[in-house]
């Protein structure tokens, strides 16, 4: 993961790499395809805690990845 990777690039990224379609980390996750789907595109921005460890379990990537992530995407929305 770059320094400055977002969310959304960081979940698609764990996606592509463990080869799993939105579909499946969903299910393996126990999230809706949709919310998945909302993440990736950025239209979800505040996901918990509890979701970016599902996706983790779910892709095999890094919790604290995401975590990083989710932050370098809020501090980017203030001004």
């Amino acid at each position: 993961m770059s320094k400055c990777e977002t969310l959304q690039e960081a979940i698609r990224k764990a996606r592509d790499v463990s080869g799993l379609s939105l579909q499946d980390v969903a299910r393996r996750a126990g999230l809706s395809k949709p919310h998945i789907h909302d993440l990736e595109s950025g239209r979800s921005k505040n996901p918990t805690v509890e979701t970016l460890l599902k996706i983790a379990r779910a892709t095999g990537a890094s919790y604290l990845a995401l975590c990083q992530a989710a932050f370098n995407s809020l501090t980017e929305l203030k001004p």
